[in-house]
């Protein structure tokens, strides 16, 4: 009986302190260097089921000059639709919205916000998770950098009703369109031809009952990994048009998990944006982002006379749970920097994620360009410095809001089951991001490297045999663009490169007999004759594509 009170005690307790801790306070803005949303739902419900009709007006002054409360709204006033957006995060106390521009007779209404595209359909991100308020800004900024679409974002002060929000990330919703995911409109009468191949969104995330197919692939047993319908929407999508995306990604992971799969024709790279894919794999990691293959996942693809229609990773999005050290399974909780997000699929987790980067590792061109790329990009804008500049740079913005945000929510307060506990000031959040990044990177640094990332990688080129069935070498990768490396099971005596006109372009000595690897960067593309000449007197020749 005392057993059974005390837990009842302890029960209580903790419900009640948990209650305190996400107990909103209050504040009152009167000026800001960030810009004002105004929102008024004008005595409607905001629900998460349906967008109701509210007004919203955006203050944003030029010159330095700081916007006031009592500022006109000088960027947008009119009315919206609005409604509470995000699955978990539609519980947090600070609520992230989705608004929807309109005119006055409800239609959709395309305007130019805060220096964005036109549009209509725009997100207001939640900061509670995210004490720094950076998390999401930072990572789509990276992804941007690198060279992809990434939703814009400018971080804000939000009132909704007269009543003080918190600070906010006013950003572009994942939408097809010239100035967002620029891939072609696919309308209801486009179901033959080119126009059936594109343009196509979905992703990897939770669903409803009939927006989604099944993959024909598990990556464990008794487990289904389910792409859905984004664009078109699921209700919109004509029957032509799912039955091309799905047949598309099918012949894809046909591809990549069959025999041939490294095979520049019959494999994986005639149906993927290569570059996509690694530059979404590196600020995945980097960011060792729980949410980053099993949830917000998306892929786009255009149709085939444009590039050849393929398969693009991205955009990113999703971030507040990433960058830090995530009570939720080995690999995210761990407090040294280490482990590998791709390897979602050992914590049983549901959406399940499909094991595409696991089998994209193991072909060696794949994976020793993602190292490269990777290194370039740690000395640009993957660095320390660069990173911390940008990590500074925020955290000078938000200098003011902060104190405001805090005074309404608690800034230990945190949806996300993080490891360590909270600092209690905006300064020491700071701080312990900047020592997550560090940590991270420097992992990462030793880590991403060919003999750690994968136990058995697959070249490109099979084993050249003699006529006695003898193995001798290997040449790789072919096509080549950086490095060619030769492996001999007989000892190599020289090497020589010749163009087809029979110029010769290198010659090298091995270090090592077995084993010699030559630079090729700085050859014009084309195909070249590769002679070995081995001690026992063999010769033996090959042919390779330089791009």
């Amino acid at each position: 009986m005392f057993k059974t009170a005390t837990a009842l005690l302890f029960c209580f307790c903790f419900l009640f302190s948990a209650a305190i801790t996400r107990a909103q306070g209050f504040a009152t803005l009167d000026s800001t260097n960030l810009p004002i949303i105004l929102l008024y739902s004008n005595g409607n419900t905001i629900n998460d089921q349906n967008k109701v009709t509210g007004n919203m007006k955006i203050i944003s002054n030029t010159n330095g000059k700081k916007n006031r409360i009592t500022d006109p709204a000088n960027v947008y006033d009119g009315k919206i639709g609005i409604e509470v957006r995000g699955a978990t995060s539609a519980s947090y106390p600070q609520k992230p919205f989705s608004i929807e521009t309109r005119d006055d007779l409800g239609n959709d209404r395309k305007v130019s916000l805060l220096g964005m595209p036109k549009e209509s359909d725009w997100i207001l991100l939640s900061n509670y998770n995210d004490k720094v308020f950076m998390r999401n800004s930072l990572s789509f900024k990276l992804f941007n950098e690198m060279g992809h679409y990434a939703s814009r974002t400018r971080l804000c002060e939000v009132l909704l009703d007269g009543n003080y929000r918190g600070v906010y990330v006013f950003t572009e919703k994942i939408k097809r369109d010239s100035g967002r995911v620029d891939i072609a409109k696919l309308d209801a009468n486009d179901n033959f031809g080119d126009s059936l191949t594109g343009g196509y969104i979905f992703k990897i995330d939770t669903h409803g009952s009939s927006d989604y197919w099944t993959s024909q692939f598990r990556p464990r047993a008794n487990t289904n990994v389910e792409f859905v319908y984004h664009y078109p929407k699921a209700d919109e999508i004509t029957k032509e048009q799912r039955a091309y995306i799905r047949i598309f990604v099918n012949e894809f992971e046909t591809a990549l998990n069959g025999n041939s799969f490294a095979d520049p024709l019959q494999g994986y790279k005639s149906y993927i944006d290569v570059n996509s894919f690694i530059d979404y794999f590196i600020l995945q990691e980097v960011s060792r982002n729980v949410d980053g293959y099993k949830k917000s996942s998306y892929f786009n693809k255009d149709k085939q006379s444009k590039s050849g229609g393929l398969l693009h990773a991205g955009p990113v999005w999703d971030f507040d749970w990433a960058w830090k050290d995530i009570w939720d399974c080995d690999e995210f909780a761990r407090e040294d920097g280490s482990g590998w997000a791709y390897r979602i699929q050992k914590c049983n987790k549901w959406p399940v994620p499909p094991a595409w980067m696991d089998r994209l590792l193991l072909h060696y061109e794949f994976a020793d360009k993602l190292i490269k790329r990777y290194q370039q990009l740690r000395t640009t804008i993957l660095s320390d410095n660069y990173l911390y500049h940008q990590i500074d740079s925020m955290s000078t913005l938000v200098n003011e809001a902060k104190d405001r945000h805090y005074k309404v929510y608690s800034i230990t307060a945190s949806d996300a089951p993080e490891m360590a506990p909270q600092p209690t000031t905006y300064e020491g959040q700071v701080i312990k991001f900047k020592g997550w990044i560090t940590e991270r990177l420097a992992w990462l640094d030793n880590n991403l490297t060919l003999a750690n990332i994968t136990d058995n990688i697959i070249e490109d080129t099979p084993e050249i045999i003699d006529p006695n069935n003898a193995k001798i070498y290997k040449i790789f990768p072919n096509p080549v663009k950086d490095v060619l490396f030769i492996k001999s099971y007989d000892d190599i005596a020289s090497v020589e490169i010749h163009n087809l006109t029979g110029t010769l372009f290198d010659a090298a000595l091995p270090v090592d007999p077995k084993y010699i690897q030559i630079n090729v960067s700085g050859f014009t593309s084309g195909y070249y004759f590769v002679t070995i000449r081995f001690v026992n007197g063999k010769v033996a020749t090959d042919k390779v594509v330089v791009r």
